[in-house]
């Protein structure tokens, strides 16, 4: 699952792709497809859910992704109703990048966001096949002399993910933040059968209560997303294609939150292994003078989910302890008390650090509620300097 954010005329549109899909059948119990729903999302680190029902009423599609929205599943219920794209290449052009879907039987069987330098190499591969390309931003004067483009016949904000307890709300599905306040409500249905008389107080309280259960679950809710953010910090940080980037210049690989990490380095001439990087990986790439920087968009994401049972002290306490090895020092404030929840701030510096170091620190935090805050890492003659690591942890108040 991959997360990019670009632009169609300007607006920002933040496009979910590659994103797993479920088949579930609207037959099974309520509380075994929220279930499985949720066990499956918690798995793929998917933080927003997207129904789509079909001409089968029988069954409903389910989309595991990030907030955003989906082409794909537009794409596949325009398939449905449309003759002769069962096998076809779909382009959406955004304004810096291009969307592509490769549709098989009638069902998106790959997709990607490329950018412009690969389009001709795309279109060789797709030698014999049809290729449909759609209005939508401005990269779409590229496609000029290569594929007529055609009005857009669904839209692109028409599949939309949404936070997973709210989606499963409204398909009628059972989720734990919703627990309480459903259990509320059903006494006080309960109550109203027996005490007709004070329906109205009945409600008022009701309504209270809800809300005060919703409230209170919200602020025990943590991002347990820190594991995910380490391991795929460091493999694309570590990984083999950064090798051109560090014949160029890599001084410094830094990620802030969100769902960017920016590459920074100074060339000697022209930074040519920089665009290549960015052109290979869908990335953005900024040149002043000798100095380079390159974008890229990563799909992590928060991974929310709830801290009860787990206390602010222990959280520190785990911390300080994977951090114990001879090239990392490791600083933490008070804690912030949020209701029933603290949150922590740890800063772990890390002297030559490798990916092992990282990998070591995932398997730390991994099922926590620990999120990265922020990631700085300096590099010098292909070997990194230090690491700078911001870690915020969320537990319960003890």
């Amino acid at each position: 699952m991959e997360r990019v954010v670009d632009s169609i005329n300007g607006k920002t549109v933040a496009v979910v792709y590659g994103a797993e899909q479920i088949e579930l059948s609207t037959a099974a119990g309520r509380l075994s497809r929220s279930g499985q729903l949720r066990r499956l999302a918690k798995r793929d680190g998917a933080t927003h859910l997207l129904r789509a029902v079909g001409a089968d009423s029988g069954h409903e599609t389910w989309w595991l992704g990030q907030a955003g929205v989906s082409f794909a599943a537009a794409i596949e219920a325009w398939a449905m109703t449309e003759p002769d794209v069962d096998d076809v290449v779909v382009l959406v052009p955004l304004d810096d990048r291009m969307y592509v879907a490769e549709l098989d039987g009638g069902e998106v069987g790959v997709e990607m966001v490329i950018g412009e330098k690969l389009l001709p190499e795309q279109f060789q591969a797709w030698r014999g096949r049809t290729v449909r390309a759609f209005e939508g931003g401005s990269l779409g004067y590229v496609l000029e002399g290569m594929v007529a483009r055609e009005p857009l016949p669904f839209g692109l904000r028409s599949m939309v993910y949404r936070p997973a307890v709210f989606a499963l709300c409204a398909a009628g599905l059972f989720a734990p933040a919703q627990a309480v306040a459903v259990t509320v409500v059903v006494v006080a249905g309960a109550s109203w059968q027996f005490y007709a008389g004070w329906r109205e107080d009945a409600v008022g309280e009701a309504v209270q209560a809800a809300q005060a259960a919703r409230e209170h679950a919200a602020a025990l809710q943590g991002d347990f997303s820190a594991a995910a953010v380490l391991r795929g910090f460091a493999r694309l940080v570590w990984d083999k294609s950064c090798l051109v980037l560090h014949r160029g210049g890599l001084r410094q690989a830094s990620f802030s939150g969100g769902f960017e990490i920016v590459l920074d380095g100074v060339a000697e001439g022209y930074p040519k292994g920089a665009e290549q990087y960015a052109d290979a990986h869908g990335g953005s790439v900024v040149v002043s003078g000798e100095a380079w920087q390159v974008t890229r968009v990563v799909g992590w994401g928060p991974q929310l989910g709830s801290v009860v049972g787990i206390g602010g002290r222990r959280l520190a306490a785990n911390l300080y302890e994977i951090a114990d090895f001879p090239r990392a020092q490791i600083a933490g404030t008070m804690p912030v008390p949020a209701g029933p929840a603290e949150e922590r701030s740890f800063s772990v510096r890390v002297e030559a650090p490798t990916r092992r170091d990282f990998e070591l620190l995932a398997t730390g935090v991994e099922d926590l509620p620990y999120r990265v805050a922020a990631v700085s890492c300096t590099f010098e003659d292909y070997l990194a300097v230090a690491c700078d690591v911001s870690i915020v942890a969320k537990g319960e108040l003890q």
